[in-house]
């Protein structure tokens, strides 16, 4: 197995497309989108990179990382700091360390990692990987414009 793990390039979004559709059917990541290029690709946050990671065999994209850059502080010092999101790995991949080396490459940018949630797959990683939960945090929600869902 040789693999190798790499930051995200505008001119991947095509394959990640093409991945997220052949493995996972009710993960539509719209890599086109405005919000995704943003997000990924643009986030001022990010410092100019970004902010997701893809894992390959030779030109096949196997697994892919995605993040969210934001600034914490801590006893008043700036830290740089992410959430994980969108964690997709090709199911002929997994349990041979394609999570590992993708948020090795991730935790290598960042002073703080953060997650919430997650599928049993990637908490389980987590745990194993010597991550430590920290506590439950509610969720809010409130829909912003109703008009569209009212009968």
């Amino acid at each position: 197995m040789s693999v190798s793990v790499a930051q995200v390039k505008p001119e991947d979004a095509g394959r990640l497309s093409r991945f997220f559709a052949g493995v996972e059917k009710d993960f539509a990541l719209d890599t086109s989108s405005a919000d995704w290029r943003w997000r990924m690709l643009e986030n001022p946050a990010a410092g100019g990179r970004a902010a997701a990671w893809l894992c390959q065999e030779g030109d096949e994209v196997v697994g892919y990382l995605g993040a969210i850059p934001v600034r914490l502080s801590a006893a008043g010092r700036p830290l740089k700091a992410g959430w994980t999101v969108d964690l997709v790995v090709s199911p002929a991949w997994r349990s041979r360390g394609v999570p590992l080396f993708l948020y090795r490459a991730w935790m290598a940018t960042v002073e703080v990692g953060l997650a919430l949630g997650g599928t049993p797959g990637s908490v389980a990683f987590l745990t194993g990987s010597g991550w430590k939960p920290a506590g439950h945090m509610p969720c809010w929600r409130r829909l912003l414009n109703p008009e569209p869902y009212l009968c």
